[in-house]
């Protein structure tokens, strides 16, 4: 085990950008960020947006790479 983790060095990192908001005003490189998403210049790459109630499907999914991109979960 690397790191302590079976998956060698995987993390789980997350955020959700209207928490982060809450804390004060973007900064500039999330802004520009954003900018570049909402020009079509930046693909951000989602692979898979399902459901907070689909957590499961989804990590599997993710560990048995089935999907390219990134997993976005949402809240209803």
């Amino acid at each position: 085990m690397k790191n302590g983790s079976p998956y060698g060095g995987t993390m789980l990192y997350g955020f959700y950008l209207g928490e982060e908001l809450q804390h004060g005003p973007a900064s500039p490189q999330i802004a520009e960020l954003l900018a570049r998403i909402a020009q079509g210049k930046l693909d951000p790459m989602l692979g898979i947006v399902k459901p907070w109630s689909e957590t499961l499907q989804v990590a599997n999914a993710l560990l048995e790479r089935g999907f390219t991109g990134k997993a976005v979960l949402t809240v209803d």
